[in-house]
């Protein structure tokens, strides 16, 4: 456009130029220059001029000007006269007919319009109407062409088809047609869902009376946003965001995260929900509990949860996160969000086949049906799970303060059956006394199983009660008794089943690895016979005790012509048994020195005979034939060198590995959230590791036992078989526990600490990386009191005593 025409407008009050059109063709007015079609703030112009400032100009008024579309050239009709409007310019002359006689001009543009999936392209002429037509804060939803066309018969450009298009914004929805010069076809509404027919080719949709055609690659689109026309503004937002987020493309995701963000506000509380699990930046989403305290007024049964996670598309996580979140509020009745817990749990219970992650999931809504009021469906379902349950015994090997440790997913269905059972005193005991086996520390359940008369097991817990008191380790002094009778030999199938631990039982986890140890070349004694001093050749007063704990150990276990003999010098400390023809055992002679403080009591020495004697009925064969004798010194100096290096029984720990996935599997990420937020707290088991011996340098005395801190996980289970064997001979916790210490150099000056503050605070303690002091100990004393507490103590108590026992499916028997 010429600068003179601009300077023109300006001079003579036309108003602010916008835009103008240069048109070839002669005015009846002499003199002037070719005429020029201008838009100004005022209207639409013919504006023409001639030297210097002068010139002429008319307002263009409605019906005065037509548009003719040629092959060879548009061109305009005014008061008679033709105009040929330049090629290429023909689009634009009509752009300022239709903004002139829209009356959009004073308006500011359109706004940019985000990219949603159900907005098609929006010509220039449309977006110029849309700037009258809109309210202030109105926002287009849909926008979709037709496939039907509206013929504009009057206007600058008669005679012209324009398609319709469907409309939505999140007040009101019509259908709109534009014609290129500015006519309009307008037709709005009813707030009623769309009905689409079936088919792909331009299926009729119908609104109320009216209906149209659907395009041919919208007729999908139409069928997405059907219902929207019957929610309000902010629902409307709501599920055009929703539409785009789980249907759309990435740029049309992003935007429906910015409509959640108006839904919102608008006061949808689901549009809280959708961004508290969709939007990666935590800073945009709404605090949870503004949301979630208005969702229940919206859906009163929690029905809704459901619909939503599915409309939403949600996967597990997001699932699982919605839950943890709903049970973690104090302030939503636990029953709200059941129905919701009660899809998600029957949906990833069918998909799941892992029985530990199963088991987790029954807890989780087990725990969610007793906070429900609804504890008679809670009940089966977690008895059930209960017997299905495989053996966790795999987490004794850890140390009963460890996380993971004593049987997790047990420990916690039995806790929440306690919780259901709290009236039924007969049931809440049984509970109890099961769950005191697998938490045998646990005292205030201990006071409820020792009160008098309670269970068969009531004075086994309060002679538990005693241990855990600062002093209940203290050696009490020894009274005399009637000497007692010889113990009954255990049958081989009790032995077998009931005496060894539930791992390395027929079918237990580790049973094929003892049977291959069992096959391990025993060491050559003939040494021995040179360098020791055998039982009946030492003369001291323990010897008696001595020799009665060997015969009824022997007897008990099934073990005949067992050879003993004592160590003494470097080689004082510690049991050690060894296979062979005969087999025979190696005492420590400080444990039969009544002048050293590592001396024994009877019943002390019981416990350490009966395990040693208890390693060679089941074959825990723990060092090779090189390794037994590596040399010996006279037996009145230094005693008997000993090489003690532990067997490597197996070059990892895969059995363990396996069990630890699982168990990370079903507590945590996903799963974790929801256990924590309805009480079960447990992760993953720790780390088990396979490590060698420790190098610790010289020492005053060498122990003959092997370093437990060094155990592999097997030797570990072989060690808690032994120890059962040995409680079972002496019939006395105290003296095991403080026979477990006098037997290693590392842990027998620590007695008097752990007679001085008691085991819980003993265990209790860490070094410097958080690690537990003497872990192996721990994990064998609190197995010991669990088989001290356990029906299977019992029975074997009364298999020795020569009471009449019915003992059945020994199979399926655990600690």
């Amino acid at each position: 456009m010429k600068q003179t025409i601009k300077d023109y407008v300006a001079a003579s009050g036309l108003g602010t130029y916008v835009d103008g059109v240069s048109l070839k063709g002669d005015l009846p007015m002499a003199g002037l220059s070719n005429p020029c079609l201008v838009l100004s703030h005022r209207g639409l112009f013919l504006v023409a001029t001639k030297v210097g400032m002068h010139g002429w100009h008319h307002q263009i008024q409605e019906g005065e000007l037509r548009l003719e579309e040629r092959l060879l050239g548009d061109q305009i009709h005014w008061n008679g006269n033709t105009y040929a409007i330049p090629r290429g310019s023909g689009d634009k002359v009509k752009h300022l007919v239709a903004t002139a006689r829209l009356g959009t001009v004073h308006r500011p543009p359109l706004p940019p319009q985000p990219p949603l999936r159900h907005v098609g392209a929006i010509s220039a002429i449309a977006k110029t109407w849309l700037q009258t037509w809109l309210e202030p804060g109105e926002t287009i939803l849909v926008w979709l062409e037709s496939a039907d066309a509206h013929k504009f018969s009057e206007g600058p450009l008669p005679e012209t088809s324009h398609y319709w298009h469907f409309l939505l914004t999140d007040r009101r929805s019509a259908r709109v047609a534009l014609s290129s010069v500015g006519d309009v076809a307008v037709h709005l509404l009813p707030p009623l869902a769309l009905e689409v027919a079936d088919g792909i080719r331009n299926p009729e949709v119908r609104c109320g009376s009216e209906s149209w055609p659907a395009s041919l690659n919208n007729a999908g689109l139409h069928r997405e946003i059907a219902n929207l026309p019957l929610h309000g503004p902010a629902s409307r937002r709501y599920e055009i965001a929703r539409l785009n987020k789980v249907l759309g493309s990435k740029k049309e995701r992003h935007a429906a995260t910015e409509m959640l963000a108006s839904a919102y506000t608008g006061g949808e509380p689901r549009a809280g929900l959708a961004l508290f699990l969709l939007d990666e930046q935590e800073d945009r989403r709404p605090p949870v509990s503004d949301w979630l305290a208005q969702l229940p007024n919206t859906d009163p049964e929690g029905l809704g949860l459901i619909t939503f996670s599915e409309l939403w598309q949600l996967d597990l996580d997001q699932q699982l996160l919605l839950l943890d979140t709903l049970l973690a509020n104090e302030h939503l009745p636990k029953i709200w969000s059941l129905p919701f817990h009660r899809h998600v749990h029957e949906a990833d219970l069918a998909r799941e086949k892992e029985p530990f992650r199963q088991a987790a999931l029954d807890i989780a809504f087990g725990a969610h049906l007793i906070q429900a009021g609804l504890a008679v469906e809670a009940g089966p379902l977690l008895e059930r799970r209960l017997a299905e349950l495989p053996s966790e015994e795999l987490a004794e090997l850890l140390p009963p303060h460890e996380e993971g440790a004593r049987q997790t997913f047990r420990v916690r269905i039995l806790e929440l059956l306690l919780k259901i059972h709290r009236e039924n005193r007969e049931r809440h005991l049984a509970l109890t006394q099961r769950l005191v086996t697998l938490q045998p520390l646990d005292r205030a359940r201990l006071h409820i199983l020792a009160e008098p008369s309670s269970s068969p097991a009531s004075h086994m817990a309060q002679n538990v009660l005693a241990l855990l008191q600062k002093g209940g380790l203290s050696r009490q002094p020894e009274k005399e008794a009637p000497p007692a009778e010889a113990p009954q030999p255990l049958e081989e199938e009790v032995c077998l089943n009931v005496l060894q631990h539930p791992l390395v039982r027929e079918g237990g986890t580790l049973n094929r690895l003892q049977s291959a140890l069992a096959k391990i070349e025993v060491p050559d004694r003939s040494a021995l016979r040179d360098y020791c001093e055998r039982l009946r050749q030492v003369r001291v007063p323990a010897v008696e005790a001595l020799q009665s704990a060997v015969s009824d150990a022997a007897l008990m276990m099934g073990v005949p012509g067992l050879e003993v003999y004592v160590s003494r010098g470097e080689k004082s400390i510690g049991l050690r048994s060894f296979e062979g023809k005969p087999p025979f055992l190696l005492v420590g002679g400080d444990h039969v020195d009544p002048d050293s403080d590592l001396f024994m009591s009877a019943d002390e020495m019981r416990f350490a005979i009966g395990s040693e004697v208890a390693h060679i009925r089941f074959g825990h064969s723990r060092i090779t034939a090189s390794d037994v004798w590596a040399g010996a010194w006279d037996k009145g100096k230094t005693g008997v060198d000993m090489l003690l290096s532990l067997l490597p029984m197996f070059k990892s720990v895969d059995i363990l590995n396996k069990f630890r996935k699982v168990v990370t599997k079903a507590q945590a990420g996903r799963i974790g959230k929801v256990l924590g937020a309805v009480g079960m707290a447990e992760t993953a088991v720790t780390k088990i590791h396979e490590t060698g011996l420790l190098n610790r340098g010289e020492t005053p005395k060498q122990d003959l036992s092997p370093e437990n801190a060094e155990l592999l996980a097997a030797h570990r289970v072989f060690q808690l078989t032994a120890d059962r064997a040995g409680l079972l001979l002496c019939d006395d916790p105290r003296a095991a526990i403080r026979a477990m210490f006098l037997v290693r150099s590392d842990t027998h000056a620590e007695l008097p600490l752990l007679e001085r503050h008691g085991l819980e605070s003993f265990f209790s303690r860490r070094d410097e990386k958080g690690e537990l002091f003497h872990a192996d100990l721990a994990v064998r004393v609190a197995a010991l009191l669990s088989f001290y507490l356990s029906d299977d103590y019992r029975t074997l108590r009364s298999a020795v005593s020569c009471e009449a026992v019915e003992i059945t499916n020994l199979e399926s028997r655990t600690t």
